[in-house]
């Protein structure tokens, strides 16, 4: 999937806290500070669990904790809905209310598009 490290801010936001590797891995479930490690050294990226957790732990949000790794995953999702809203073509479909129901999906993926931007 990702072939690239990650530069995030774990390691800071543990150290202000004064946790070890292994003190917050007990907090995240996990068995031993090798995933924590891992996480930090930016080989690996974080469960959705891992990020409430952290979100919770230290107030930071995914885009604070891994801008670039935020950034890389909200382009490519805008290029997906993008290249999906150039398939989505309501002439295309003959029943009048499939036209409708695709037309209300563009308007709302136009709009996710456009509040993304912002």
């Amino acid at each position: 999937m990702i072939d690239h490290l990650h530069k995030n801010y774990l390691r800071s936001c543990r150290k202000r806290l004064g946790l070890t590797q292994k003190q917050l891995a007990f907090i995240v479930c996990l068995e031993s500070g090798s995933r924590i490690s891992a996480l930090e050294n930016g080989h690996v990226i974080p469960t959705a669990g891992e990020l409430i957790v952290f979100r919770k732990l230290f107030a930071r949000s995914v885009d604070d904790l891994w801008p670039s790794w935020a950034a890389e995953v909200e382009r490519d999702t805008g290029l997906r809905i993008e290249q999906l809203l150039d398939r989505l073509n309501p002439t295309s479909v003959r029943s009048s209310r499939k036209q409708r129901r695709l037309e209300f999906t563009r308007r709302k993926l136009l709009a996710s598009l456009e509040s993304s931007e912002n």
